[in-house]
């Protein structure tokens, strides 16, 4: 977290190679603010907000004693609108459900327009027994199963594109060698060098020792890409040799 931090605010990078290019993909998945909070972009609703460890904690024990309130004595619906999107909605995301008294800022056209528009039911409980009505419960249950299940559904998403930007990557990769190969054929009669391996290198002359051998003369094909072939003295080899083993002879 801190390290995304430092690269949005200030273009730092670790030292290791491979983990600043990690940085670098991850943080464009993230939005920081002037005050250096770390957002997660979303393109399905708000941005939501990323929590350490020790904040995370605070949290799910907010969500146990059930949503933090405010006195709303004196308030109208639109500023139970703005409480609910600022301290719920851009927190916690968009809710299944939320609880309330019947109070009518509560109940008003435009707050009920907010919730539908975001697909929120809105239950409503006894006045005087908020705290122990057994939707606030169910609530503190909906939100923590919501969280539980984005976090599935992000964590299968990522999966998902880092396995289609693998696929593309080693694609593009295949394209570009089969552009670099020059393919290579060759007919029968024509004369070829061949590569020089395994036992048949002579370990004792280093670098000096030849690397292709012959001339042999093709005889036929032997299927994509091999050859069967013969010294000049029309001694057929054992077996059919590869084209990348070969080349042509000039003579």
């Amino acid at each position: 977290m801190d390290l995304i931090i430092e690269f949005l605010a200030e273009s730092q990078t670790p030292d290791d190679v491979k983990e600043a290019a990690r940085v670098r993909r991850t943080a464009a998945l993230y939005w920081l603010s002037a005050d250096r909070k770390l957002y997660r972009r979303s393109f399905e609703g708000p941005y939501l907000q990323c929590l350490r460890p020790n904040q995370a904690e605070e949290l799910l024990t907010e969500l146990h004693k059930g949503a933090e309130a405010e006195a709303l004595a004196n308030i109208q619906d639109v500023d139970v609108k703005r409480f609910v999107w600022r301290n719920i909605i851009t927190r916690f995301g968009v809710p299944k459900s939320l609880v309330s008294n019947n109070g009518l800022q509560f109940d008003s056209k435009a707050f009920q327009e907010f919730y539908n528009n975001l697909g929120i039911q809105n239950w409503y409980s006894t006045p005087a027994y908020l705290q122990s009505n057994s939707q606030v419960g169910a609530t503190n249950k909906t939100i923590v199963n919501g969280l539980k299940k984005r976090a599935v559904e992000l964590a299968k998403r990522t999966l998902r594109n880092t396995i289609i930007r693998l696929v593309e990557y080693q694609q593009k990769l295949a394209e570009r060698y089969n552009r670099s190969v020059r393919k290579r054929e060759f007919a029968a009669r024509d004369l070829v060098l061949r590569k020089v391996i395994g036992n048949k290198w002579d370990a004792n002359a280093g670098k000096l020792a030849p690397s292709w051998e012959g001339p042999y003369r093709v005889t036929a094909t032997a299927g994509a890409g091999a050859y069967y072939l013969e010294d000049l003295e029309e001694k057929p080899l054992h077996r059919p040799w590869n084209v990348h083993n070969l080349k042509k002879f000039y003579h």
